[in-house]
């Protein structure tokens, strides 16, 4: 195409839809038309455009124009300029016709798709009829067109006139890439996109800029504006927008690229942008357009994407991608559709030249019927045809790497051209096509299928094949019987970049491919390995796995294996295996069969050693090993190779001594030798498939390891070129090898001999830098006076130093590889200075050490690091020795306690079987035996933080009795489990008997294959390297025997169970082990014979519970239970008794293998996989045990303990605390009325209440009756370093209610979990120090639990409780599906009308395996307003919600869990439903479907997520919801969509950072966003709903999902916060984190909960580096900090479900950086907090206070309340009533606006008295901010605020009066209470009234008192009733009221109600004498003095004064003279 009739036009993806009845455009919306042409002579050109050009036309019009000519003698001459349509289906029809009759006899012409050039249409007469149809499909730009009269028949060339503008997105040159003032720039929207930006854009705009741009509309359009780029410096620059007066958008407060702004007026918006004098950045681009009001929505275009539409001619039309032959542009969209007019012709694409980032960047062509190929990488031309008459071309570019792009041709040829030239039978020529290419396997690329219409007859070939690529490596091969391989390119090296390799391998004819890929390791975003072959394989790898992927061919064609890598990073490569197997034979993985090479015992006489084949050419594909091993310890091996010739590029030999490994490729110009620096030595030949040379010859021997060492006298002889004498003097002096630090030189043989300056003075060498080749060149460090010798070589990582009368240094290099070389430095010392330093020295450390030496006895000792439990000192080295006191004794040591700095202090366990070294914490107690008869014990800490330390136990044990834990899994997957039969069978150590391999840690576990018999283990043989390697030995029980070295002779051992560990480590080698095994009867002659215990086969067992603990055991005799296990165990107890069961540990397969207790025919638990603890209490004497398993993996099984208590529930009486539930002093419990008798009073005077304390891992029955629990000790302070997890349980099945009516805890450190039994979900985490009101939380089943935890350090009270059933719920049922039997399960009354209830009914398998179905054979619900809805699994995953009517409606979960929740409103009820509920089991395969939703755990690999029906549409009325976990975790989820259509305007897919959709929305995916890359969670979980429209929804997906990691020490990081604590550190944490650091992490909590951050350690630069915690969006602050302190660890919670995290540093000191961790809790609004952010309501109405205020504010102080409206609606009104402050140093300030740099509109830092003070807002939030500094404290202050102009005459806040008198009770509460907008006070009295409490069910008689804040419009219906269910402070209350003349009294005004005015009477008739004290300081105004006296006289106005004496007294320092009289 040529460049001057190339238009750019821009695609804007709009498509609107207008509905109307019947789906056809309105002829209201486009009426008929009737024009008139004017001749052209005129001059005059009339346009004519189609609806909403140059937009998008709308779908599904019918549009008539009617033109006739002014002169009938003149035609109609229609100019078309511009045309684009959906070329087949949008038409604008030209009829020579008057009428809207669509008669195509009269067709003049007809225009679709695109009109490349302007050009005539002539009508045949004087009137013409112009008819536009469209469909409701794709809708474009439309067309342009004018018309005239006129006489010219001819069409000649159009001519474009200048007032024709062709419709674009412009851009503002006045802004755009411009440096021109930006102060004042006024913009007119019009109708065609424009655009402006920051100065400069996209270049960085220039400091101290503020600029504002104008942008308005004609009168009646709107203006419609959205930014595509933003890029400021969010500290310091800003941009804001505003419509008028009101801010509408800012960045970054509150800003996001997705939002499109459209303005209520024609007045538009202004954009105003101020920098700061520091960084400048890219600045930002926005687009904008004026619109009318009906079409404000309409989406707004962006300069991202180009469309055009091509006609193809026969001729080549040229089409690029942007900036060819350049670089095309970031984020890129350009689209070409291509068609063609001509019926028998199809499209022709050839791409001449690409080049893309092989990764992300594409070409995608997609044909009319939808069939879409993506093209990643084209080397060479290819050449493609449509299939149809139309093609659409999109060329996409992600915003990562770019390249040159495309060019390319498009033409139109006939269908005939389009198929192979085959001769005459289409089929038979097929068949000959293939069979030529069968004959030559090496052309199989030529395999595509001639016809498209016969392709069953072809073998699918991938599509590159027809690119005809040109590969780098690789090779076509045909698969033989033999092992054959291929690598990427330098395997095991790093494969280059760049990278293009094809494999093709096929097999003869019977035989099929079998493929293996082990290691592998590419670059997970773009480097990868795609294996095509059958249909159904198509797979493409990256990233990084060990195991082996395999694969077998679906036919003898094999293979297609193609690698390519980017230019980017690359990494280690794969290796992949292959061979042909037999159509019928079992595949076997795949191993390489060793050609060549052997295992070699190096001996002192000269070995030959050569490659294959020497002195001729080596074979290909060579991969040959030879593992040496010196015969004799003290020795090395010396190879010598003397001739060497490789292929240079690609074939090597590959030397692997201890400590360094040597490639060596190419030739030798001289031999070369060496040495292994240790006894083994690896050697590896490798050769490709192509060039082949001599190979190698070489010769080896063993030598001693310092053979080259030569003597010091020698050194000293000759002084030759490179040898040196030095004297050493005070003065340091340096050497270094000659060119330091540049590599020194071949074959160096260097002597430095240095001597101090007389005979009292020494030298001193420290080497400071060495760097040798490590296996060839060294230094050797001779000290002459003790013949001291030393020999370095590689790179050393620490100085290392040498003293001596004299030292000699001797380096030598090799003639191959040389490095940096050797740095030193010498000097000398005087003898008696350096011994008395040494003395001193050592009385340093003598200060400095602790520990002791201790002799081990029977009873447990106990060592703690010095200071303990407080934190230890810097600078420690503490070392403790423990011994065993009796001979043949160990010593067993229990570490209780570890709390030290993970990274550098620690406690290190010597003598044991290693050596172990404990930092940071331990989660439980840690066990460690001594394998003689004494530990040791090393304790080190640093100069940096100091923490607790440690606390551990030692005894004396012997060696059967002490605590040995056996070793049930080895490391690598090297385990196995192995059945002893009567019959010997053995094992081996790998390799043997040639030397095993290095770093092995494999374990045996070898059980009877009867239960009656032993298994007999003979050792036959052992050599493991003596000092490192052995085995372990575990006879059953009975503790272990190691055995290293060699064994004389044969052991025995015989056991119930035997396992055998082997261990080795990364040094020597030897041939290691093998021994026997078999079945003996017991008692048969050992060697050693251990544990005879009785062997039982039965697997039937009787338990009777007694009152003390009985274990149970699945397995007695083996260490793993046996496959198909069936056992039993039958519980029973006395009549008057229950059973508590405590399962202490579960270890089964968890998909086949299950534990089942029964209580009767009642199944209570179903257990399997991992649990740590699980409790169940029987209600009756009864219960049963049964546990199964298959036949697959067996594991350790369970350990349970069982016993008997007393139904009552009450065990042992030392842990039940008498105490009051009510907290008074009135102790005696009631039932009885107010006239029982005195002797009734006192019986009742003896009955006590009691607070249960809650028994740890164990399981508390709750009955009928409410149980007040507390925490141990409560209400003195709780324990220390307490982990108590106790069970709750109802007997009848119902839910339980827990209300909390004390919590104190430490808030860092210590807490109570409520969590819900057995679904794991968290009702509750409190940690507060103080509980305002009460929380009560209710179950979702009948069991919770609360886990308690405190440290060691504060103790508070702990918690107080109250547990109970709760009432009957009819419409919440828990039901168990029966494994043999299913369920029905129907409406409430059904067939008969349901009742207006909200029901639940939640259905738990039997069988934890398998899933449920419900099927719905009846359904009808009320139409508009009644719902069904069913939930998957504990986490309630949304499935389903089901029409109002309907039948044979089935639906399954993914889970053993069903709950079916119906919903009603108080209206019509019809029948409901009726359903049959079964079990059944499924397990998809990763590619299989999984349903309209599921819930997946996510293990290893990759898994697959399909749309319903896939690969057909997921048709209509969906709503799916998939919920994917990660099993880990820590890790995310990474989602991404292989394959994704929607082609239907309105179903979308949503996906949530999180495991519901209250989390963030990660993305939606309509028609209109396809996704490209994948997405990563913040979270272990996402949420995946899909939602179809109701008709003609059309679509389908391919989506894959992995567990992934997440970076969370990354910057500028989103993270999802969950219920479990995630850890987030600073980067490199605990190393230094970087100087200029701006980092910031969003925390984003499930909408309704809060975000709880606990910092566990700090190290910043205190001046200037800091961490800033903030609330909201709004960004309130919490705090900022930097360092510990004092405190252990400090606590933040928000108070949204947002938190955000800034970290900042300077370029100078750094520190540590942060630690902490994160996690959700639930919403507690504490309105005494040190600040929170307060959204308000018109109708609210709240108190703001300091904290503890009235009592004096806690010292070194900064809170931050935030207060805005709700709505964004209003002003903030604040009114302050009272405040005291310090005035030198404490202060409150209240600012205008969110920020805390906002404008201070007050400042308070003294006294407020009844004058008060008011502030308004007028920017929509105050900001309040108070500090107090660390001397005198005061109270503070208080406050109100609400919306301004919302404050009437009504109560905002009144007196809260709970005042009750009783013959058992007495209560009396006042406090200031807030009400709702709109309240009055209330106050009831009543002298005789009878009260309940609910929680605990005590009666009491007396009087009450009761009043607070009520609704003003109730306060005339206000009676005694009022007092029937009252809700105290900390008590549920029912009332009686007897007293039917009870006072009631409702006023108006704060406070208005007074305590105690209803007791007047009770205040006449008390004797008293009462004395007031009154403050008579100068500090008090006169005002608040006269406030005391009139207190003083309305108080002593109540009492009558012949019962009552008053008196009044002043104090004071100094008295200020003031009347007391009261007038």
């Amino acid at each position: 195409m040529e460049q001057t009739k190339m238009k750019t036009l821009l695609l804007f993806t709009i498509s609107v839809w207008l509905v109307t009845v019947g789906g056809v455009y309105s002829q209201s919306a486009c009426p008929t038309q009737y024009l008139t042409a004017n001749p052209s002579a005129s001059g005059e050109r009339i346009y004519l455009n189609s609806p909403l050009y140059p937009h998008y036309y709308d779908n599904n019009i019918d549009c008539w124009w009617i033109i006739r000519s002014a002169r009938p003698d003149q035609r109609i001459k229609l100019t078309v300029f511009d045309f684009m349509t959906e070329s087949c289906c949008d038409k604008l029809w030209v009829f020579n016709s008057s009428s809207t009759d669509r008669n195509k006899e009269f067709a003049v012409n007809v225009l679709s798709g695109s009109v490349r050039q302007p050009h005539h249409v002539i009508s045949p007469s004087n009137v013409i009829a112009l008819n536009f149809i469209t469909n409701s499909d794709t809708a474009l730009r439309g067309f342009r067109i004018s018309y005239e009269s006129t006489e010219d028949l001819e069409t000649s060339t159009v001519d474009i006139p200048d007032d024709f503008d062709f419709p674009t997105v412009t851009t503002s040159s006045n802004v755009m890439g411009s440096d021109s003032p930006c102060s004042n720039v006024n913009l007119d929207a019009i109708s065609s996109v424009e655009g402006f930006g920051s100065p400069g854009y996209p270049n960085q705009y220039s400091n101290n800029l503020d600029c504002r741009w104008s942008i308005t509309a004609s009168q009646g359009q709107l203006v419609q504006m959205s930014f595509d780029f933003m890029d400021l410096e969010t500290c310091c620059d800003h941009l804001q927008i505003t419509e008028g007066n009101k801010v509408v958008g800012s960045f970054p407060e509150d800003f996001s690229l997705k939002r499109t702004y459209v303005s209520i007026s024609s007045q538009g918006f202004v954009v105003s942008m101020k920098t700061d004098q520091s960084v400048g950045r890219n600045g930002f681009h926005a687009v904008y357009r004026s619109v009318s009001p009906s079409h404000a929505n309409y989406p707004l275009p962006t300069t991202a994407a180009s469309y055009e539409a091509i006609e193809a001619v026969d001729r080549k039309t040229w089409i690029t991608s942007p900036g060819w032959p350049v670089t095309y542009p970031l984020n890129t969209t350009c689209v070409w559709d291509v068609t063609t007019s001509h019926q028998d012709f199809v499209i022709e694409l050839t791409v001449e030249e690409a080049d893309f980032e092989i990764c992300c960047d594409y070409l995608q062509i997609t044909e009319e019927n939808g069939d879409t190929d993506r093209y990643f990488d084209i080397n060479e031309s290819v050449v493609l045809q449509s299939k149809s008459s139309s093609m659409k071309i999109i060329f996409f570019s992600d915003s990562s790497v770019v390249g040159k792009g495309f060019k390319a041709s498009i033409r139109q040829v006939p269908v005939s051209l389009t198929s192979t030239n085959l001769g005459t039978t289409t089929s038979e020529k097929v068949v000959e096509h293939l069979a030529n290419v069968e004959s030559n396997p090496t052309d199989l690329d030529k395999k595509v299928c001639p016809i498209p219409d016969l392709t069953d007859v072809c073998i699918r070939v991938p599509p590159w094949t027809i690119q005809r690529e040109a590969y780098e490596c690789g090779f076509a091969a045909i698969a033989t019987d033999e092992v054959q391989i291929f690598n990427s390119p330098g395997f095991p090296a790093s494969y280059g970049p760049d990278q293009r390799c094809r494999w093709k391998i096929s097999a003869p004819e019977g035989f099929l491919v079998q493929l293996s890929i082990g290691y592998f390791e590419t670059e997970l975003c773009c480097d990868n390995l795609k294996i095509w072959g059958s249909e159904e394989l198509e797979i493409r790898l990256a990233g990084s796995f060990r195991s082996d992927q395999s694969y077998t061919s679906a036919n003898q064609s094999g293979f297609v294996i193609t690698f390519r890598s980017d230019s980017s990073i690359q990494m280690g490569g794969f290796r992949g295996l292959f061979r042909r197997v037999s159509v019928d034979q079992a595949v076997e993985p795949l191993q390489i069969r060793p050609r060549c090479g052997n295992p070699i015992e190096v001996e002192d006489l000269l070995q030959t050693l050569v490659s294959p084949g020497w002195p001729d050419n080596y074979s290909d594909n060579l991969d040959c090993y030879w593992n040496l091993t010196t015969g004799s310890a003290g020795k090395e091996i010396e190879l010598v190779i003397y001739n060497f010739s490789t292929e240079a590029c690609c074939d090597y030999l590959e030397v692997a001594g201890t400590n360094s490994t040597t490639r060596i490729k190419g030739r030798l110009q001289k031999p070369r030798r060496i040495l292994s620096n240790g006894r083994n030595l690896q050697l590896h030949f490798f050769s490709d498939r192509s060039k082949s040379d001599t190979g190698f010859n070489a010769t080896i021997r063993q030598i001693d390891a310092q053979s080259n060492k030569i003597s010091a006298s020698g050194l000293q002889e000759d002084i030759g070129e490179c040898k040196f004498e030095l004297v050493a003097s005070s003065e340091v002096k340096n050497l270094t090898t000659p060119s330091f630090p540049y590599p020194y030189k071949p074959n160096m043989d260097c002597v430095w001999i240095i001597k101090p300056q007389g005979n009292s003075t020494l030298v001193k060498v420290v080497v400071e830098e060495l760097s040798t080749e490590s296996c060839c060149d060294f230094l050797d460090v001779y000290i002459l006076e003790n013949d001291g010798y030393d020999r370095l070589r590689g790179d050393i990582s620490a100085p290392r130093q040498f003293t001596g009368k004299s030292i000699i240094l001797r380096f030598f290099s090799d003639g191959t590889d040389q490095r940096r070389g050797l740095k030193a430095s010498y000097i000398s010392i005087n003898l008696k200075t350096e011994k008395l330093n040494e003395t001193r020295a050592h009385k340093n450390i003598t200060t400095q050490i602790c520990g002791s030496t201790y002799n081990a006895t029977e009873n447990s000792q106990m060592i703690t690091s010095p200071g303990w439990p407080k934190q230890y000192d810097n600078d420690l080295n503490c070392l403790w020795t423990l011994k065993a006191t009796r001979a043949n004794f160990v010593v067993e040591l229990t570490l209780i306690v570890i709390d030290s700095e993970a990274c550098c202090d620690y406690l290190e366990v010597t003598g044991g079987n290693e050596t172990r070294r404990f930092k940071g914490s331990i989660t439980s107690p840690y066990a460690v035996v001594s394998s003689g008869n004494q530990l040791t014990l090393k304790f080190v800490t640093d100069s940096n933080r100091r923490q607790q330390g440690f606390k551990v136990e030692f005894r004396e044990v012997e060696p059967e009795s002490r605590t040995v834990i056996i070793p049930v899994s080895g490391k690598n997957n090297c385990t196995r489990n192995l059945q002893a039969t009567g019959d010997y069978q053995e094992v081996k150590s790998n390799n043997f008997p040639e030397n095993y391999d290095s770093n092995q840690d494999c374990v045996w576990i070898i059980q009877s294959s009867s239960p009656r018999k032993l298994v007999e283990v003979i050792m036959e043989e052992v050599s493991t390297e003596k000092c490192c390697d052995y085995l372990e030995i575990y006879p059953g029980k009975s503790g272990y025997e190691r055995v290293k070295g060699s064994l004389d002779g044969t052991k025995t051992y015989q056991a119930p169970y035997v396992v055998v560990r082997f261990f080795s480590d990364g040094n020597i080698q030897h041939r290691g082990f093998w021994f026997t095994y078999r079945t003996v009867e017991a008692g048969t002659n050992v060697t050693q014979v251990v544990e005879t215990t009785d062997l039982e086969d039965t697997c039937q067992h009787e338990v009777i519970a007694t009152t003390d603990k009985q274990e149970i055991k699945s397995s007695e005799n083996t260490l793993l239970y046996l496959s198909l296990t069936n056992c039993t165990w039958v519980i029973s107890a006395l009549e008057n008794q229950k059973i508590v069961l405590n399962f202490t540990f579960i270890e089964t397969e968890e998909c086949c293998d299950y534990i089942e207790v029964f209580e009767g025919t009642q199944l209570k638990a179903n257990l399997s996989g991992s649990i740590n603890f699980y409790s169940i209490t029987s209600a009756s004497s009864q219960m049963s045990i049964r546990f199964i398993s298959d036949g697959s993996i067996n594991m350790q099984g369970f350990v349970a303990d069982v016993k008997a208590v007393h139904k009552d529930g009450v065990e042992d009486e030392d842990k039940i605390r008498i105490v009051d539930p009510l907290l008074t002093t009135i102790a005696p419990i009631t039932n009885q009325s107010s006239t029982a008798s005195e002797k009734d009073k006192d019986d009742q005077t003896s009955m006590i209440e009691k607070i249960v304390y809650p028994p740890c891992n164990e399981t508390t029955i709750i009955g009928d009756e409410p149980i007040s629990i507390g925490s141990v000790n409560y209400p003195e302070p709780y324990e220390p370093d307490i982990d108590c997890h106790s069970v709750f349980e109802s007997h009848n099945g119902r839910r339980i209610s827990i209300t909390f009516h004390e919590v104190s805890m430490e808030e860092c450190c210590d807490y109570i979990d409520l969590i819900d039994e057995p679904s794991g979900r968290r009702l509750a985490k409190l940690n507060m120090e103080k509980l305002r009101n009460n929380l009560t939380y209710v179950s979702i089943g009948h069991r919770v639990s609360i886990k308690r935890r405190s440290d060691l350090s504060k103790h508070l009270g702990g918690y107080l409780a109250t547990i109970q059933i709760l009432p009957e719920e009819d419409c919440y049922e828990t039901m168990v599906l029966s494994r043999d039997s299913p369920l029905r399960l129907t409406s409430r009354n059904f067939p008969d009308n349901y009742p207006n209830k909200n029901c639940t009914w939640r259905i738990l398998n039997e069988d934890p395996t398998k899933q449920i179905r419900i099927t719905f054979s009846q359904l009808s619900l009320e139409e508009c307003c009644d719902s069904l809805q069913l939930f998957d699994g504990h986490e309630e995953r949304f499935m389903n919600t089901l029409p109002k009517t309907g039948a044979d409606r089935i639906f399954e979960t993914s889970t053993s869990l069903l709950t079916v929740k119906m919903l009603v409103d108080k209206s019509v009820t019809k029948k409901g439903f009726d359903s049959v509920v079964d079990s059944f089991q499924e397990s998809y395969h990763i590619f299989e479907q999984r349903g309209c939703g599921s819930t997946i755990i996510v293990k290893e690999g990759e898994e697959a997520l399909l749309s319903p029906h896939y690969p057909k549409t997921f048709g209509s009325k969906l709503n799916c919801q998939w919920l994917i976990k990660a099993e880990n975790t820590l890790n995310a989820i990474s989602f991404g969509f292989d394959e994704i259509e929607i082609y239907d305007c309105c179903s979308e897919i949503k996906i949530y950072d999180g495991p519901g959709t209250k989390y963030p929305l990660l993305a939606t995916i309509n028609k209109y966003n396809i996704p490209n890359d994948f997405l990563l969670s913040t979270s272990n979980s996402i949420y995946v709903v899909l939602e179809s429209v109701e008709d003609n929804a059309h679509g389908m997906f391919f989506a894959s999902f992995f567990q992934a990691t997440i970076d969370r020490q990354g910057c500028d990081k989103r993270l999802a916060v969950l219920d479990s604590p995630t850890p987030l550190s600073s980067k490199a944490y605990p190393l230094t984190y970087q100087h200029q650091t701006n980092c910031t992490w969003e925390l984003v909590a499930e909408e309704g909960k809060r975000v709880e951050l606990v910092i566990e350690d700090i190290e910043m630069e205190k001046c200037c580096d800091f961490i800033e915690i903030t609330d909201g969006k709004e960004r309130r602050l919490i705090r900022k900090v930097n360092s510990m302190g004092d405190s252990k660890k400090f606590l933040y919670r928000s108070t949204t479900s947002t938190m955000n995290i800034y970290m900042f540093s300077d370029r100078s000191i750094g520190g540590r950086g942060f630690k902490a961790t994160f996690q959700s809790v639930q919403e507690y609004f504490d309105p005494d907090a040190c600040g929170y952010t307060s959204y308000l309501s018109e109708e609210d109405f709240k108190s703001i206070t300091t904290p503890n205020y009235p009592n004096d504010y806690p010292a070194n102080s900064e809170c931050h309340w935030l207060l805005l409206p709700k709505d964004g609606k209003g002003q903030v009104q604040l009114r302050i009533d009272d405040a005291r402050m310090e005035e030198c140093c404490d202060s409150l300030q209240i600012r205008n606006g969110y920020d805390i740099d906002a404008d201070i509109i007050g400042v308070i830092d003294g006294y407020v008295g009844s004058e008060g003070r008011e502030y308004t807002s007028t920017n929509g939030a105050l900001h309040i901010r108070f500090q107090s500094d660390i001397s005198g404290n005061y109270h503070g202050f208080h406050g109100k605020y609400f919306i301004g102009g919302t404050a009437g005459l009504y109560s905002h806040v009144c007196t809260r009066i709970e005042w009750l008198e009783s013959d058992r009770v007495s209560i009396d509460n006042n406090y200031v209470e807030d009400c709702k907008f709109g309240s009055n006070c209330f106050q009831i009295t009543s002298n005789s009234i009878s009260a309940h409490f609910n929680e605990n069910g005590i009666t009491t008689n007396g009087d009450i008192e009761y009043g607070g804040c009520i609704a003003a419009s109730e306060c005339e219906a206000l009676t005694c009733d009022h007092l029937s269910n009252l809700q105290f402070q900390k008590h549920n209350i029912s009332v009686t009221n007897n007293d039917q003349n009870c006072s009631i009294s409702c006023c108006s005004g704060d406070l208005c109600n007074i305590a105690g005015s209803g007791s007047e009477t009770t205040c006449r008739e008390t004797r008293l004498d009462l004395m007031f004290l009154m403050d008579g300081s100068g500090s008090l105004t006169d005002e608040e003095f006269e406030k005391q006296k009139s207190f003083v006289d309305e108080v002593s106005s109540k009492f009558d004064f012949n019962r009552v004496h008053v008196g009044i007294m002043q104090y004071s320092h100094w008295f200020k003279w003031r009347k007391l009289s009261v007038q």
